[in-house]
């Protein structure tokens, strides 16, 4: 029998605001990007070595696209995509060592070999997969760590404008999450803060950043400055330095860079109120927070409504489901019931009326 697996199903959406890849649906430009003959008369979908690409800031590690379903019928197009280092090794730990008879009898209780082994050859060992599924602009994400929406955008868009030439290279797409209205209410007045916690990734537009507030606006925005070591993730630097750019304007930011030890990593925590209880959140306000901070991780972007309360782990549209896997003891997911999951998320937010087709 096989078991199941409790997995976050994420949403995303076309943003056509910042979308330039015409009239077409999401789903529709990746099918027919993955079926469009290419010089040599191959298509992506064809030979996988065409879906191979190199992995953001880390040309080293590689990103290919398997595992593909085309229904046009439903303008559905489904996948995951694997994330592996050519030639990497993996530690094995050796439960029957061969050199046991070498060895004192205290040695082969006490301890046990562990050793490096490649993958067999003509193979790779896989880091992390992501599955994904478009339903027109729709689109569902069962994340990896390593895979969120960042690189899975980046990949798209290199497949779509500069592999297979289907969209015009200055084209691109922007996937932007969506907030829960469940947790957002009808009313934006009931919402009494929005709080952003957490390294904000490189792969946000610069049109999609948020933009500076007229004092009219009466909105608070207070930053928290934490130092860390010299260990932290060094390359956040620059996304995180962006933020306060925005939230305090690029002199002050500066000023509070330099009092930073040289070792210490820049880290943000953004936390967003009102001055006026009356005032109401600006639509477009939520949009940007929609687009620009769609990669952050679970967690991160949480709301506290007017009693006070947060209101769920996370503000952002997405559902706890449970997903067969391909075994009893395996890590992969069974594709087909990955599948049926991607589309019923799709069908229950249909009818709960947490999205719009």
């Amino acid at each position: 029998m096989q078991k199941s697996k409790r997995c976050k199903v994420h949403y995303r959406r076309l943003d056509r605001a910042v979308s330039i890849c015409g009239t077409e649906s999401l789903a529709s430009a990746i099918s027919n990007a993955l079926e469009k003959p290419m010089g040599s008369g191959d298509t992506l979908r064809s030979k996988a070595s065409h879906r191979m690409t190199s992995f953001p800031n880390a040309t080293e590690n590689k990103l290919l696209l398997n595992n593909i379903h085309i229904n046009r019928e439903e303008d559905l197009v489904f996948g995951n995509i694997c994330l592996f280092l050519p030639g990497d090794m993996q530690a094995i730990l050796d439960l029957v060592s061969k050199d046991e008879e070498h060895r004192s009898l205290d040695e082969v209780l006490s301890e046990l070999s562990i050793y490096e082994m490649k993958a067999p050859e003509g193979s790779e060992y896989v880091h992390a997969i992501t599955y994904w599924c478009a339903i027109g602009d729709h689109f569902y994400q069962i994340q990896h760590q390593a895979l969120s929406t960042g690189p899975i955008q980046d990949y798209l868009n290199w497949m779509l404008c500069e592999k297979s030439g289907y969209l015009h290279p200055g084209n691109r797409i922007v996937l932007k999450s969506v907030f829960d209205r469940e947790q957002m209410g009808a009313d934006l007045g009931d919402i009494k803060e929005i709080q952003i916690g957490g390294i904000v990734p490189e792969t946000i537009p610069q049109e999609t950043r948020l933009a500076p507030y007229t004092e009219d606006e009466a909105k608070i925005r207070e930053y928290t400055e934490t130092r860390g070591l010299g260990d932290r993730i060094v390359s956040s630097f620059n996304s995180a330095k962006k933020i306060l750019d925005d939230l305090l304007g690029p002199l002050k930011a500066q000023q509070l860079i330099d009092q930073m030890p040289s070792e210490a990593a820049l880290e943000v925590r953004v936390s967003i109120g009102y001055r006026a209880q009356r005032r109401r959140i600006d639509k477009q306000f939520m949009r940007n927070l929609e687009s620009g901070l769609r990669d952050l991780p679970d967690g991160q972007i949480r709301v506290k409504g007017k009693d006070g309360e947060f209101l769920g782990s996370d503000a952002r549209l997405s559902l706890d489901m449970n997903v067969k896997r391909m075994g009893t003891s395996s890590s992969l997911l069974d594709l087909e019931d990955v599948l049926r999951q991607f589309k019923e998320v799709h069908r229950r937010f249909l009818f709960d009326g947490r999205i719009t087709a």
